[in-house]
């Protein structure tokens, strides 16, 4: 028998959530024990955590009770400190402990060089590929060099594994969501219900789950400046893995809301098109939560969406200045978009959840002027708009990013920021910043986009006055307030 134990760390101590307010499940763990238990059956025990709802010191005892064979840890940029604590916990067990996720990914380097409490990380972006392989390297059925989307420390080198790349995600089985304890889904029903809405109105007990059928985004090839998915080619489920997912969802737990986390779903109309058509009559009454941009919200997009009884989408409109918006995620951007797009979702009756991101720009004046932009149309989302959330803080320069990237690579930042019209980049700055960070392992996100604003030549108190002021307004509004891009409040 092995023992696998499965944690969905949580946001470190001081680090504020986003408008969600951990409602929905965390999918990763529960489709990686999954194809565990899919694979292995009896001869696998698989236990999950999740620190959303659970202390890490719940945690730690946990696994300390537990005592797995191995630890595996899903860390994100919010979450190192716990990520650290709960490897150290499972090295004192005596477990093998596997890091996964994005962050985990891009600072592999650093996190193997800082600490011995890191067995491995997965690098994969279907971490699917490689548990169960990893599994069988454990059990001494598989060399390690063959364990696919896996890195390791060889010598003085880090070694990582090529990952399995297939455009369709129909190999994935539906998630087993009863290996997540009850108490977690009641907790997830709890903190949904709490939520302030426009339109809808769901019963006090609405089962809430997470899923997962596509991925990736159209901009795969000019991402936005601050986006740090690692991987966004667009890969998904035909029409009956996706409703054949959706069943499995009610008929486990109960679940008759279910936010698809394919960012961005509005990429993506000709999937959206199938799903619709394959959809059985007995699960017309499932609704969902959907990544959208506003730039791709035409009318044929909107409408795919209600018909999918979509009642709500997650769409970053970010700023309230062309320019910014430009600076931000590009051309294609534009404030008149995110207006067009906000009305279209209003009349067709779903909600919004929105962000806002804080960018200094070169100055404090000149910062101030494209801020003020930014409330004011906030005002306008507010009156004007179906929005139920704002998420509001400073650019997070996240490693993966495009624009995060050069804190650890500053000689690119002169022609990177030709490139994207940063202009206002301090170099000497970032340089400085740089030789901080490059081999840091305990990023502070609210400390490193402080350090940001002051890289663009902006006092970072500005930015949270202006986050202070969207916070205030959603409140006023009666809309569901947290902070995205790092989730860090001062």
């Amino acid at each position: 028998m092995t023992s696998v134990v499965l944690v969905n760390s949580g946001n470190d101590e001081g680090i504020g959530g986003n408008a969600n307010e951990n409602a929905y499940p965390p999918l990763g763990i529960i489709s990686l024990g999954t194809v565990l238990e899919a694979h292995f059956g009896a001869s696998v025990e698989v236990h999950l955590i999740d620190c959303q709802v659970d202390t890490t010191d719940e945690a730690i005892s946990q696994i300390e009770r537990l005592n797995p064979d191995i630890l595996g840890i899903s860390m994100y940029s919010t979450s190192i400190k716990n990520t650290v604590r709960l490897s150290e916990a499972g090295k004192a067990s005596n477990a093998t402990v596997l890091l996964g996720n994005d962050h985990a990914a891009m600072h592999a380097e650093t996190l193997f060089g800082g600490l011995t409490s890191i067995d491995y990380i997965c690098v994969a972006d279907v971490g699917e590929d490689t548990i169960v392989p990893f599994v069988e390297f454990i059990r001494g059925a598989r060399e390690l060099r063959d364990v696919p989307g896996l890195a390791y420390p060889e010598g003085s080198s880090v070694i990582r594994t090529p990952s399995i790349r297939e455009r369709s995600l129909d190999r994935l089985p539906p998630p087993d969501r009863k290996l997540l304890a009850e108490r977690y889904w009641q907790e997830y029903s709890s903190r949904f219900s709490r939520q302030n809405r426009r339109f809808r109105r769901f019963p006090a007990d609405t089962r809430v789950s997470t899923i997962n059928r596509a991925r990736g985004c159209a901009q795969y090839a000019k991402p936005c400046r601050y986006c740090g998915i690692a991987d966004l080619s667009v890969r998904f489920s035909g029409g009956d893995a996706f409703w054949a997912d959706v069943r499995a969802a009610r008929d486990q737990i109960g679940a008759t809301v279910l936010y698809e986390a394919f960012d961005s779903a509005s990429s993506a109309p000709t999937i959206l098109e199938k799903w619709l058509d394959a959809r059985p009559d007995d699960l017309n009454d499932v609704s969902f939560k959907m990544y959208a941009q506003a730039f791709e919200s035409d009318e044929r997009r909107v409408n795919l969406f209600r018909d999918l009884n979509v009642f709500c989408v997650n769409m970053g409109l970010d700023s309230g200045d062309d320019r910014v918006l430009k600076l931000l995620k590009g051309s294609r951007h534009s404030l008149q978009a995110s207006k067009d797009a906000s009305i279209r979702y209003r009349d067709a009756g779903i909600e919004i959840y929105t962000s806002f991101v804080l960018l200094g720009l070169g100055s404090d004046d000149a910062t101030r002027r494209s801020l003020d932009s930014t409330v004011e149309f906030a005002q306008w989302l507010a009156a004007n708009s179906s929005v139920v959330s704002f998420d509001a803080a400073l650019l997070y320069p996240d490693k993966s990013a495009p624009i995060g990237a050069l804190i650890w690579n500053p000689d690119a930042a002169e022609t990177v920021c030709k490139e994207f019209g940063w202009t206002f980049i301090d170099i000497e700055r970032l340089r400085h910043v740089s030789a901080r960070y490059r081999d840091e392992i305990y990023i502070e996100p609210l400390v490193i986009s402080e350090e940001f604003a002051w890289i663009c030549r902006t006092d970072p108190v500005i930015l949270h006055d202006y986050a202070n002021i969207l916070k205030d307004m959603a409140e006023s509004h009666h809309l569901n307030f947290g902070r995205s891009q790092g989730g860090p409040e001062r």
